[in-house]
Formats: C-alpha cells, structure tokens, sequence
C-alpha cells in the first residue's frame, strides 16, 4: 500500500482510529481503494465507535486490541514498550500497536507495519501525524527520540497475545 498525506488523521485526537482504519487497509487491499477517497470521514466514523470512552480521551487501548484482533484473527492485549518484542511481531507478519507519549502518559498512537535493515533490525512504523512510515532504530528507542506526532518515547503496546 502506498502511504501518504491523504492518510494522516484527520483531527488532533483520531490517531488510534487513523492507526485500525490503517491496518484494516493493510489487510484488505479492496476496502483500501474503496474507502480512501474519504478516508477521513472513515477515521471518524471509527473513532466514534470506539467502546465507551470520550472521543477527548484519545483512544483507549482496549478499542485498538478489539480492532486489531478483528483484522488480524488474533488476541491482543496490552504490555509495557519492548523493542524487541515489536520486532518479533513485526517479523511475524503481524501489526501492532505502539503508543507513543512521555514518561507519564501516553499522547499518541501509532502502527508498526514491519522492519527494514539489513537484518530486519528497525521498525517501520505508521505516524497517523503525517501518513507516513517513519524507521525506528534501537538508538532512537533507547534515546528516547521516536519523534513520532513530536512524541519521545514509547509509553506501552497492543501486540498479539492473551492477557
């Protein structure tokens, strides 16, 4: 799939929305060319169906696992930030969730959709701020540079597994 402008979120708090309509397009390369022309109107509807939670909020990981599960056929839950394990998943085949912020709170949600490098070692990840994916390194991780929506550092992740 092509990323680009046309795929950044469409308000200031629509970034996990952005992040499952993403996935979604992902896995269904049809429903991706049907639904891109109004791609926001999509991300909006979305957001709005997520599970009790004000849209103010953001969005509450338990929306996106729910999202994820329904694309992927798989669990997901919730756990601390691991480089590594992000790795692994995306090494699988499969998407996760990576929720990006400060130290105190998670600010933004984005997707990671693989790995690149030589050996697979990076992190391609998804950016609902600009559309686009953005390689993620060890250095930056450890550093706490992600930049991902302005955002330093990895607060937790949705990825494949039972509670």
């Amino acid at each position: 799939m092509r990323f680009g402008r046309d795929l950044r979120q469409p308000d200031g708090m629509s970034c996990g929305a952005t992040s499952v309509v993403v996935a979604r397009m992902l896995r269904d390369p049809a429903w991706a060319a049907e639904i891109r022309p109004s791609f926001g109107a999509v991300v909006k509807d979305v957001h709005r169906s997520f599970h009790v939670w004000p849209e103010r909020w953001g969005t509450a990981w338990w929306s996106v696992a729910w999202h994820l599960r329904r694309i992927e056929g798989v669990p997901y839950t919730l756990r601390p930030p691991s480089y590594a394990r992000l790795l692994a998943v995306a090494r699988s085949g499969r998407l996760a969730s990576l929720y990006v912020g400060t130290r105190l709170l998670p600010r933004h949600v984005t997707l990671v959709v693989g790995t690149s490098g030589a050996a697979g070692e990076e992190l391609e990840v998804f950016d609902p701020a600009t559309g686009l994916v953005r390689t993620i390194t060890r250095a930056m991780w450890d550093a706490h540079e992600l930049r991902l929506g302005g955002w330093p550092r990895a607060y937790c992740m949705v990825v494949p597994g039972r509670p």
